[in-house]
């Protein structure tokens, strides 16, 4: 339980990498605050964590702004804070 306190935002979280480190994360005490662009696999992972953890989960794009900014304030208005980013997707704009 070496996270216990600690909360940790994942984006990406319903790909294989990103399940994969939500589930470690759970397994050591964190809470969560997930999200990813796949609803359907970001419920697979909710699911998955939700025994071990408290979790919010909430779909977004990274690449929008006002998205990121809900799934930040959700994650602030449950858990005071979030202590760890761990960006597990990419995206580009126009060059």
């Amino acid at each position: 339980m070496r996270l216990k306190d600690r909360v940790a935002m994942i984006t990406g979280a319903g790909g294989a990498m990103g399940q994969a480190i939500a589930l470690r994360f759970a397994e050591e005490g964190a809470a969560l605050v997930l999200t990813d662009i796949s609803e359907n696999r970001l419920k697979q992972t909710e699911e998955k964590v939700a025994s071990l953890t408290e979790v919010v989960a909430i779909r977004s794009n990274v690449l929008n702004l006002s998205e990121i900014q809900e799934v930040v304030q959700a994650g602030q208005d449950r858990f005071q804070s979030i202590d760890i980013l761990i960006n597990v997707v990419g995206g580009v704009r126009g060059a």
